[in-house]
């Protein structure tokens, strides 16, 4: 990969070693360590004390792209007003009056999954979004009233893009078609 430079991001709370999604860049790092997953500490000297914050690299390179899936999804946990990370997701499309699994995955720290559909998957039909939330508030050690939740949704122009956004608490959701 070729690496133009390293990034510093200015995301409170935002812990060394986090995954990385999206954040604000603020400056360019002095100094760097990076490992070979782009999670990173970075160290930029200030005068005699050394601060702290997680970087990620910006690759010019044609392999390295931002996820352009057709299809995206973000959860927010409103009870305590962060990302839901670490849910399992999963998309499937209806194919002859039965479902048909398409893709899965995990939602990142930001409570995002990128990357879940190519355009070339992505085709007009009804399709399915399951949050399995139970064991996300399990892993707070709180009880919630929804195992998982399914949002149902019409796709009729697949060149468009769909972003199922979901806002979550242990006794209530609420979804609607973000951009």
């Amino acid at each position: 990969m070729l690496v133009s430079s390293v990034l510093l991001l200015g995301y409170v709370g935002l812990d060394q070693g986090m995954d990385i999604d999206r954040a604000v860049i603020t400056k360019k790092a002095n100094t760097l360590d990076l490992n070979d997953n782009l999670k990173a500490a970075t160290k930029l000297k200030t005068g005699n004390s050394l601060h702290r914050f997680s970087a990620v690299t910006y690759s010019n390179s044609p392999d390295h792209k931002m996820s352009q899936s057709p299809l995206t999804t973000h959860i927010l946990n409103t009870a305590q007003g962060i990302p839901a990370a670490h849910v399992a997701v999963s998309v499937v499309r209806l194919e002859d009056k039965a479902w048909r699994e398409i893709a899965t995955g995990i939602t990142n720290s930001d409570g995002r999954c990128p990357g879940l559909l190519t355009s070339e998957t992505f085709v007009p039909g009804i399709y399915k979004m399951k949050f399995a939330v139970d064991e996300y508030w399990q892993s707070l050690k709180m009880a919630s009233f929804y195992p998982y939740i399914e949002v149902v949704f019409n796709i009729s122009d697949a060149c468009q893009k769909y972003h199922i956004a979901l806002l979550l608490s242990p006794f209530s959701y609420s979804t609607y078609r973000g951009s």
